[in-house]
């Protein structure tokens, strides 16, 4: 049994999450369009903004600054969330009690939730103009945000993993007991991921992910890394996984 299995089975079965119903037609990265059914109004997606193409004046580097950018509503999140510095860098840290199976912030493709299928794909969004056929050299800032927030998820409706990022970040360090987890968005992963309360979660807890369910990084991504010697949050990319 590989890496990515063993963790889905550990994982797989744990929660039943009930998040809002949408659809979602892909249309090209940076142009992803979203339509919603006529639950539109649910609370799980009320005040989402479009983080991603109202991030053009954000400071990147700053990845506690970063996410005063929105607010927690706008950038998904149903519950009270911060985001404090640690030894690891920018944490994620509960405001309030969770119960286990919170959905804890909505993702949705093409507002606050970006999906990379490709080496030219991810080049794109570390472009200053964010051209597919730019010639501009990519940004050390943008460069370093994607080794700091890529990751892989098993949608578990097949065996295709799904590449992106969230944006702004989660905020999530790494630790193999993880009180959280990402699971499919109702209507599949083409309309997006939730992050979900694995265990209770208190005021005050750090909230944090089990990165070795991020699988393997797919050859694109490799590449990036070895091209612009950055980590990347897969084992064997780093030296805490």
């Amino acid at each position: 049994m590989c890496i990515r299995d063993s963790i889905n089975a550990e994982y797989g079965e744990y929660l039943e999450v009930k998040p809002c119903c949408l659809v979602s037609m892909h249309v090209g990265l940076g142009q992803r369009a979203l339509r919603c059914n006529n639950h539109v109004r649910s609370i799980c997606i009320q005040g989402l903004a479009n983080t991603i193409s109202s991030a053009t004046t954000v400071d990147w580097d700053d990845r506690v600054g970063l996410q005063a950018k929105w607010s927690n509503p706008q950038k998904g999140w149903q519950v009270e969330v911060e985001w404090k510095p640690t030894p690891h860098g920018a944490g994620l840290f509960a405001k309030q009690d969770m119960a286990r199976g919170t959905v804890l912030r909505v993702g949705r493709i093409g507002l606050n939730l970006l999906e990379f299928r490709s080496g030219p794909e991810m080049l794109e969004f570390c472009r200053e103009d964010r051209s597919p056929t730019s010639f501009n050299p990519a940004r050390p800032d943008l460069v370093g945000y994607v080794s700091d927030y890529f990751y892989g998820f098993n949608p578990g409706e097949s065996s295709q993993m799904w590449y992106g990022i969230w944006v702004p970040g989660n905020g999530l360090n790494h630790s193999i007991l993880p009180n959280t987890v990402y699971r499919t968005a109702e209507g599949g992963v083409e309309l997006g991921i939730d992050l979900v309360a694995l265990t209770d979660i208190y005021d005050g807890d750090e909230m944090l992910d089990d990165y070795r369910r991020h699988g393997s990084p797919p050859d694109w991504a490799a590449e990036f890394s070895e091209e612009f010697g950055v980590t990347m949050n897969f084992s064997g990319y780093n030296d805490f996984v």
